[in-house]
Protein backbone atom coordinates (compact mmCIF):
# COMPACT_ATOMS: atom_id res chain seq x y z
CA UNK A 1 0.00 0.00 0.00
CA UNK A 2 1.25 3.67 -1.14
CA UNK A 3 1.26 5.78 1.27
CA UNK A 4 1.12 9.24 -0.27
CA UNK A 5 0.19 12.79 1.05
CA UNK A 6 -3.73 12.88 -0.49
CA UNK A 7 -3.82 9.63 1.54
CA UNK A 8 -2.46 11.20 5.00
CA UNK A 9 -4.38 14.03 4.33
CA UNK A 10 -7.72 11.83 3.79
CA UNK A 11 -6.70 9.80 6.98
CA UNK A 12 -6.89 13.10 9.32
CA UNK A 13 -10.30 14.12 7.69
CA UNK A 14 -11.16 10.68 8.47
CA UNK A 15 -10.05 10.24 12.14
CA UNK A 16 -10.94 14.11 12.93
CA UNK A 17 -14.53 13.55 11.72
CA UNK A 18 -14.60 10.10 13.73
CA UNK A 19 -13.45 11.77 16.83
CA UNK A 20 -15.81 14.81 16.81
CA UNK A 21 -18.94 12.96 16.03
CA UNK A 22 -18.05 10.40 18.29
CA UNK A 23 -17.73 12.99 21.02
CA UNK A 24 -20.32 15.91 20.12
CA UNK A 25 -22.94 13.04 18.93
CA UNK A 26 -21.72 9.59 20.32
CA UNK A 27 -25.68 8.12 20.20
CA UNK A 28 -26.53 8.90 16.55
CA UNK A 29 -22.25 8.23 15.86
CA UNK A 30 -22.95 4.42 17.14
CA UNK A 31 -26.56 3.60 15.57
CA UNK A 32 -25.66 4.88 12.34
CA UNK A 33 -22.32 3.94 11.82
CA UNK A 34 -23.57 0.14 12.59
CA UNK A 35 -26.52 0.65 10.40
CA UNK A 36 -24.79 1.94 7.40
CA UNK A 37 -21.12 0.01 7.90
CA UNK A 38 -21.52 -3.00 9.88
CA UNK A 39 -22.25 -5.52 7.86
CA UNK A 40 -20.02 -4.10 5.35
CA UNK A 41 -16.86 -4.37 7.52
CA UNK A 42 -17.82 -7.97 8.38
CA UNK A 43 -17.74 -9.56 5.31
CA UNK A 44 -14.54 -7.46 4.46
CA UNK A 45 -12.81 -8.63 7.76
CA UNK A 46 -14.36 -11.75 6.45
CA UNK A 47 -12.57 -12.09 3.04
CA UNK A 48 -9.29 -10.34 4.40
CA UNK A 49 -8.57 -13.00 7.09
CA UNK A 50 -9.66 -15.76 4.54
CA UNK A 51 -7.37 -14.67 1.88
CA UNK A 52 -4.74 -13.78 4.16
CA UNK A 53 -4.59 -16.47 6.80
CA UNK A 54 -6.37 -19.84 5.59
CA UNK A 55 -3.31 -21.21 5.44
CA UNK A 56 -2.52 -20.92 8.82
CA UNK A 57 -6.28 -21.77 10.22
CA UNK A 58 -6.08 -25.19 7.74
CA UNK A 59 -4.78 -27.71 10.41
CA UNK A 60 -7.45 -26.59 12.99
CA UNK A 61 -10.51 -25.64 10.95
CA UNK A 62 -11.97 -29.55 12.36
CA UNK A 63 -11.77 -27.88 15.68
CA UNK A 64 -13.14 -24.35 14.41
CA UNK A 65 -15.76 -25.09 12.31
CA UNK A 66 -18.08 -27.19 14.92
CA UNK A 67 -16.92 -24.45 17.43
CA UNK A 68 -17.91 -21.48 15.48
CA UNK A 69 -21.35 -23.44 14.59
CA UNK A 70 -22.12 -24.18 18.48
CA UNK A 71 -21.28 -20.58 19.45
CA UNK A 72 -23.78 -19.22 16.60
CA UNK A 73 -26.54 -21.92 18.08
CA UNK A 74 -25.77 -20.68 21.39
CA UNK A 75 -26.04 -16.51 20.33
CA UNK A 76 -29.35 -17.19 18.41
CA UNK A 77 -30.71 -19.79 21.67
CA UNK A 78 -30.52 -16.37 23.42
CA UNK A 79 -31.90 -14.41 21.11
CA UNK A 80 -34.94 -16.04 20.56
CA UNK A 81 -35.45 -16.24 24.36
CA UNK A 82 -34.51 -20.05 24.41
CA UNK A 83 -32.14 -19.61 26.85
CA UNK A 84 -31.21 -17.20 29.44
CA UNK A 85 -29.31 -14.45 28.32
CA UNK A 86 -26.20 -15.39 30.76
CA UNK A 87 -26.47 -18.97 29.88
CA UNK A 88 -26.47 -18.47 26.23
CA UNK A 89 -23.10 -16.10 27.15
CA UNK A 90 -21.77 -18.59 29.31
CA UNK A 91 -22.21 -21.31 26.65
CA UNK A 92 -20.75 -18.90 23.54
CA UNK A 93 -17.67 -18.06 26.13
CA UNK A 94 -17.34 -21.52 26.82
CA UNK A 95 -16.99 -22.13 22.49
CA UNK A 96 -14.71 -19.00 22.41
CA UNK A 97 -12.29 -20.75 24.81
CA UNK A 98 -12.42 -23.93 22.85
CA UNK A 99 -11.24 -22.16 20.24
CA UNK A 100 -8.11 -20.76 22.44
CA UNK A 101 -7.52 -24.18 23.35
CA UNK A 102 -7.42 -25.18 19.65
CA UNK A 103 -4.90 -22.88 18.49
CA UNK A 104 -2.49 -24.57 21.84
CA UNK A 105 -2.31 -27.82 19.37
CA UNK A 106 -0.62 -25.49 16.75
CA UNK A 107 1.45 -23.36 17.97
CA UNK A 108 5.26 -23.77 17.57
CA UNK A 109 5.99 -21.58 20.82
CA UNK A 110 4.04 -19.49 23.48
CA UNK A 111 1.22 -21.93 24.13
CA UNK A 112 0.66 -20.68 27.07
CA UNK A 113 -0.57 -17.54 25.80
CA UNK A 114 -3.53 -19.84 23.93
CA UNK A 115 -4.04 -21.88 27.33
CA UNK A 116 -4.63 -18.63 29.56
CA UNK A 117 -6.57 -17.04 27.32
CA UNK A 118 -9.00 -19.93 27.01
CA UNK A 119 -8.76 -20.30 30.73
CA UNK A 120 -9.72 -16.67 31.38
CA UNK A 121 -12.87 -16.85 28.97
CA UNK A 122 -13.91 -20.05 31.09
CA UNK A 123 -13.69 -18.28 33.74
CA UNK A 124 -15.95 -15.47 32.98
CA UNK A 125 -18.45 -17.83 30.89
CA UNK A 126 -18.90 -18.94 34.33
CA UNK A 127 -17.99 -15.99 37.23
CA UNK A 128 -19.40 -13.12 34.78
CA UNK A 129 -20.58 -13.87 31.10
CA UNK A 130 -22.31 -10.67 30.21
CA UNK A 131 -19.13 -8.34 31.56
CA UNK A 132 -16.98 -10.87 29.94
CA UNK A 133 -18.81 -10.53 26.61
CA UNK A 134 -18.76 -7.00 27.01
CA UNK A 135 -14.84 -7.08 27.53
CA UNK A 136 -14.67 -8.94 24.23
CA UNK A 137 -16.85 -6.54 21.92
CA UNK A 138 -14.43 -3.92 23.07
CA UNK A 139 -11.56 -5.39 22.85
CA UNK A 140 -12.69 -6.28 19.37
CA UNK A 141 -11.88 -3.15 17.96
CA UNK A 142 -8.69 -2.97 18.85
CA UNK A 143 -8.14 -5.65 16.22
CA UNK A 144 -6.45 -3.87 12.99
CA UNK A 145 -3.83 -2.70 15.49
CA UNK A 146 -2.44 -6.72 15.17
CA UNK A 147 -4.02 -7.29 11.67
CA UNK A 148 -2.39 -4.12 9.83
CA UNK A 149 0.99 -4.50 11.80
CA UNK A 150 1.42 -8.18 10.71
CA UNK A 151 0.45 -7.09 7.35
CA UNK A 152 2.59 -4.46 6.19
CA UNK A 153 6.70 -4.93 5.76
CA UNK A 154 8.87 -5.59 8.44
CA UNK A 155 10.28 -2.33 8.36
CA UNK A 156 7.55 -0.13 8.38
CA UNK A 157 5.83 -2.33 10.90
CA UNK A 158 7.18 -0.17 14.13
CA UNK A 159 5.83 2.88 12.80
CA UNK A 160 2.45 1.31 11.67
CA UNK A 161 1.99 0.72 15.28
CA UNK A 162 2.93 3.90 16.61
CA UNK A 163 0.65 5.04 14.33
CA UNK A 164 -2.63 3.10 15.51
CA UNK A 165 -1.30 3.30 18.86
CA UNK A 166 -1.96 7.15 18.55
CA UNK A 167 -5.81 6.30 17.26
CA UNK A 168 -6.85 3.45 19.27
CA UNK A 169 -5.09 4.47 22.59
CA UNK A 170 -4.04 7.75 23.10
CA UNK A 171 -7.30 9.82 20.96
CA UNK A 172 -9.36 7.27 23.32
CA UNK A 173 -7.62 8.04 26.54
CA UNK A 174 -8.69 11.64 25.76
CA UNK A 175 -12.03 11.32 25.42
CA UNK A 176 -12.68 9.52 28.53
CA UNK A 177 -10.36 12.07 30.08
CA UNK A 178 -13.72 14.09 29.27
CA UNK A 179 -11.65 17.35 27.58
CA UNK A 180 -13.18 17.07 24.18
CA UNK A 181 -16.68 16.58 25.36
CA UNK A 182 -16.22 19.72 27.67
CA UNK A 183 -15.01 22.13 24.71
CA UNK A 184 -17.60 20.97 22.76
CA UNK A 185 -20.31 21.73 25.39
CA UNK A 186 -18.59 25.35 25.78
CA UNK A 187 -18.86 25.80 21.97
CA UNK A 188 -22.60 24.65 22.26
CA UNK A 189 -22.14 21.82 19.90
CA UNK A 190 -22.52 19.03 22.61
CA UNK A 191 -25.65 16.60 22.13
CA UNK A 192 -25.00 13.07 23.19
CA UNK A 193 -28.96 12.62 22.65
CA UNK A 194 -29.07 13.62 19.33
CA UNK A 195 -30.59 10.59 16.78
CA UNK A 196 -31.29 10.24 13.70
CA UNK A 197 -32.68 6.64 13.27
CA UNK A 198 -35.92 5.77 15.82
CA UNK A 199 -33.28 4.16 18.37
CA UNK A 200 -34.44 5.44 21.96
CA UNK A 201 -32.46 7.39 24.11
CA UNK A 202 -28.71 7.02 25.20
CA UNK A 203 -29.25 5.23 28.14
CA UNK A 204 -30.65 2.23 26.21
CA UNK A 205 -27.53 1.80 24.31
CA UNK A 206 -24.83 2.43 27.04
CA UNK A 207 -24.64 -1.28 27.99
CA UNK A 208 -22.99 -1.84 24.72
CA UNK A 209 -20.34 -0.45 25.92
CA UNK A 210 -19.97 0.51 29.54
CA UNK A 211 -20.24 -2.05 31.95
CA UNK A 212 -23.98 -1.67 33.90
CA UNK A 213 -21.53 -0.91 37.48
CA UNK A 214 -20.36 2.27 35.52
CA UNK A 215 -23.53 3.23 33.92
CA UNK A 216 -24.18 5.91 36.38
CA UNK A 217 -20.86 6.86 36.58
CA UNK A 218 -19.73 10.66 35.56
CA UNK A 219 -17.55 9.44 32.85
CA UNK A 220 -19.97 6.72 31.14
CA UNK A 221 -21.15 9.02 28.46
CA UNK A 222 -17.09 9.60 27.75
CA UNK A 223 -16.33 6.20 28.14
CA UNK A 224 -19.12 5.19 25.64
CA UNK A 225 -18.16 8.13 23.68
CA UNK A 226 -14.16 6.31 23.21
CA UNK A 227 -15.49 3.19 22.39
CA UNK A 228 -17.76 4.01 19.67
CA UNK A 229 -14.66 6.14 18.43
CA UNK A 230 -12.77 3.17 18.42
CA UNK A 231 -15.57 1.27 16.53
CA UNK A 232 -15.47 4.00 13.99
CA UNK A 233 -11.73 3.91 13.51
CA UNK A 234 -12.49 -0.02 13.36
CA UNK A 235 -15.09 0.14 10.46
CA UNK A 236 -12.30 2.93 8.47
CA UNK A 237 -9.80 0.69 8.91
CA UNK A 238 -11.33 -2.34 7.93
CA UNK A 239 -12.94 -1.38 4.79
CA UNK A 240 -10.61 0.89 3.39
CA UNK A 241 -6.99 -0.15 4.73
CA UNK A 242 -6.94 -3.99 4.86
CA UNK A 243 -7.92 -4.88 1.34
CA UNK A 244 -4.96 -2.96 0.35
CA UNK A 245 -2.90 -4.70 2.37
CA UNK A 246 -3.51 -7.85 0.12
CA UNK A 247 -1.22 -8.98 -2.48
CA UNK A 248 -2.97 -8.31 -5.88
CA UNK A 249 -3.24 -12.16 -6.29
CA UNK A 250 -4.04 -13.46 -2.65
CA UNK A 251 -4.33 -17.14 -2.15
CA UNK A 252 -7.33 -19.08 -2.35
CA UNK A 253 -9.13 -19.14 0.84
CA UNK A 254 -11.94 -21.30 2.26
CA UNK A 255 -14.40 -19.40 0.28
CA UNK A 256 -14.54 -18.18 -3.30
CA UNK A 257 -14.70 -14.25 -2.84
CA UNK A 258 -15.93 -12.09 -5.81
CA UNK A 259 -13.14 -10.11 -7.46
CA UNK A 260 -12.79 -7.04 -5.48
CA UNK A 261 -15.15 -4.43 -7.77
CA UNK A 262 -17.54 -7.19 -7.52
CA UNK A 263 -17.58 -7.49 -4.18
CA UNK A 264 -17.88 -4.07 -3.20
CA UNK A 265 -20.73 -3.15 -5.36
CA UNK A 266 -22.63 -5.98 -3.55
CA UNK A 267 -21.22 -5.01 -0.12
CA UNK A 268 -22.85 -1.28 -1.26
CA UNK A 269 -25.74 -2.64 -2.26
CA UNK A 270 -26.22 -4.82 0.85
CA UNK A 271 -25.73 -1.96 2.97
CA UNK A 272 -27.88 0.63 1.47
CA UNK A 273 -30.61 -2.06 1.50
CA UNK A 274 -29.85 -2.79 5.23
CA UNK A 275 -30.58 0.66 6.32
CA UNK A 276 -34.62 -0.39 6.14
CA UNK A 277 -34.50 -2.40 8.67
CA UNK A 278 -32.58 -0.40 11.15
CA UNK A 279 -34.72 2.74 10.32
CA UNK A 280 -37.88 0.39 10.80
CA UNK A 281 -37.12 -1.71 14.16
CA UNK A 282 -33.38 -0.83 15.50
CA UNK A 283 -33.09 -3.39 18.12
CA UNK A 284 -33.98 -5.81 16.06
CA UNK A 285 -31.83 -5.22 13.64
CA UNK A 286 -29.21 -5.18 15.81
CA UNK A 287 -29.81 -8.78 17.18
CA UNK A 288 -29.49 -10.37 13.67
CA UNK A 289 -26.42 -8.48 12.81
CA UNK A 290 -24.81 -9.82 16.10
CA UNK A 291 -25.10 -13.16 14.60
CA UNK A 292 -22.81 -12.37 11.63
CA UNK A 293 -21.07 -10.11 13.72
CA UNK A 294 -20.23 -13.19 16.48
CA UNK A 295 -18.67 -15.39 13.75
CA UNK A 296 -16.49 -13.07 12.30
CA UNK A 297 -15.20 -11.87 15.44
CA UNK A 298 -14.46 -14.99 17.02
CA UNK A 299 -12.96 -16.09 13.91
CA UNK A 300 -10.08 -13.97 14.62
CA UNK A 301 -9.69 -15.58 18.04
CA UNK A 302 -7.57 -18.08 16.52
CA UNK A 303 -5.57 -15.80 14.14
CA UNK A 304 -4.48 -13.30 16.70
CA UNK A 305 -3.07 -16.27 19.02
CA UNK A 306 -1.49 -18.10 15.84
CA UNK A 307 0.18 -14.71 14.65
CA UNK A 308 1.29 -14.52 18.28
CA UNK A 309 2.80 -18.15 18.98
CA UNK A 310 3.61 -19.35 14.88
CA UNK A 311 1.77 -22.35 13.32
CA UNK A 312 3.52 -25.60 13.84
CA UNK A 313 4.85 -27.65 10.47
Amino acid sequence: MRVTGSTIAWAVLIVGGCFGASVAMPLATYTLALACFGLVHVGTELRFVDLRFSGRLYPIWRWIAPLLVAGFVARSAGLDGILEPNIAAGLELACGAGLMFACSRALRRRQGIALVAGATAMVGAVMAPAETMLAFAVLHNFTPLALVTEAVSRERRGSAFCLLAIGFVALPALIVAGWPADLLYAAGLYAPEYTILRVGGLEQHLGVYVPPALAQHDRAVDVFSAAVFTQCLHYAIVIHVLPRLLPATPTAGFVHWPKPPTFVVALSTVALVLIVPFWLNFSGARKLYGLAAMTHAWIEIPVLLLMLGGRSD
